[in-house]
Order: structure tokens, then C-alpha cells, then sequence
């Protein structure tokens, strides 16, 4: 699940996008978990066709994917023919690909820390999500799933661990849009350290 998150007062260019990608799309990224940016992890080229760039600060390509290691473990029903499965080894993490992440060297009015300060945010709301699906990653660990046969099985599990991103996607987007109707576009600093101390607090809370 990938979420890439910019800066701006919100036209439809600037307002955040996501969507569900597999795995080969993030083949050759350059991704690191959740950190401190520095400006260096901008490293990618303008994003779409650049009739905007001149109204964006930075863009953060952030995606929420599991681990390597998921499984399905399963085994006959007692008294039926059915398979009867619990998935294994599902556990989230917040990455960031660097070479999909862009920052506007002719920055305008907005300092520069500023712009930093924003993506990091959008980053780090990306690392809440994560650890918010970890802990329904948990609850469906503990759900079996059952079905005539192993094809089906994995479909059911595909589903559910599909539906599970689908609705964190979702979240995603709300909180990312709710923040920058805050503060992108314009400088807000006070309304920005709010979203900054929030972020902080939640981070410190779920460790």
C-alpha cells in the first residue's frame, strides 16, 4: 500500500493519492523505514507532468507493505474435507523510497525547514498507520479461515488481508488531507508544530 503525500493548499495536483500496488511496482526503490529526513532522502525527479512544480514544496512517496515470511499455515478439518487456515507472520512497516521522493529546489516563500518539517510529518503518519495495522494484523492472525481447497483458502485470506489495507489506505488519506488543509500551501508554523507534538506524542505512546 503506498500513500505519496506533498505540499500545497490542496488543488487536485496537491491533494495526498493512494492506492494498493504490488510488489513489482516497488521493485529498484530506494526505500528506508521510519527515520528523521534530511533533505538528501529527496531524491527523485519532479513528479506527473511539471506544470506544478513551481507550486509544491516536496513530494514524500511513503508506502505501508508487509514484512517478507507471510504464510498460510492450514490443515484438514476434523469430520469434513475442508482446509482450515491462520495466516502467519503478518506484521507491517512505514518505508519511504527516496528515488520517488522529489524536493523543488526553487522554493518559494516557505523556509525550507518548514517544508522538511511538513514531509516528515506526512511520513510519520504514515508509521502511525502501520503500527494501527500491525495491531489488526493481530486480530486476523487469530481468525481461521476455511474453504474446499488451498486455491480458495489463500483467496479468502487474500481478501481479508486486501480489505484490512483498502480501510488503513482510507484512513490514511483523511488524516493526510486534514493536515495539509492545515498547512500546506501557506505557512502555518504554529498549527504545524501542533500536528508535530500530535505525531510525536503517538509515536512515543505506541512504542
Amino acid at each position: 500500500m503506498l500513500i505519496g503525500c506533498g505540499g500545497s493548499a490542496l488543488p487536485s495536483f496537491g491533494e495526498p493519492q493512494g492506492s494498493v500496488l504490488g510488489e513489482s511496482e516497488l521493485e529498484g526503490g530506494d526505500l528506508i523505514g521510519y527515520r528523521r529526513l534530511t533533505r538528501d532522502d529527496f531524491r527523485g525527479t519532479a513528479p506527473g507532468d511539471g506544470r506544478h512544480v513551481d507550486r509544491v514544496g516536496a513530494e514524500t512517496f511513503a508506502v505501508v507493505k508487509h514484512d517478507p515470511g507471510l504464510r498460510i499455515s492450514a490443515l484438514r478439518s476434523p469430520g469434513s474435507s475442508n482446509l482450515v487456515g491462520k495466516i502467519e507472520n503478518l506484521r507491517f512497516r512505514a518505508w519511504m523510497d527516496r528515488s520517488r521522493s522529489w524536493w523543488n529546489p526553487k522554493q518559494g516563500s516557505l523556509p525550507a525547514a518548514y517544508v522538511l518539517e511538513h514531509e516528515q510529518i506526512h511520513f510519520a503518519l504514515v508509521e502511525l498507520e502501520a503500527r494501527a495495522m500491525n495491531a489488526e494484523g493481530k486480530a486476523l492472525m487469530n481468525r481461521s479461515f476455511e474453504a474446499k481447497d488451498s486455491k480458495k483458502l489463500e483467496a479468502e485470506v487474500d481478501e481479508a488481508i486486501g480489505e484490512l489495507m483498502e480501510e488503513g489506505m482510507e484512513r490514511l488519506l483523511e488524516i493526510n488531507r486534514d493536515f495539509d488543509e492545515d498547512t500546506s500551501g501557506r505557512y502555518e508554523p504554529a498549527k504545524q508544530k501542533d500536528w508535530l507534538r500530535r505525531v510525536e506524542r503517538a509515536l512515543s505512546a505506541q512504542k
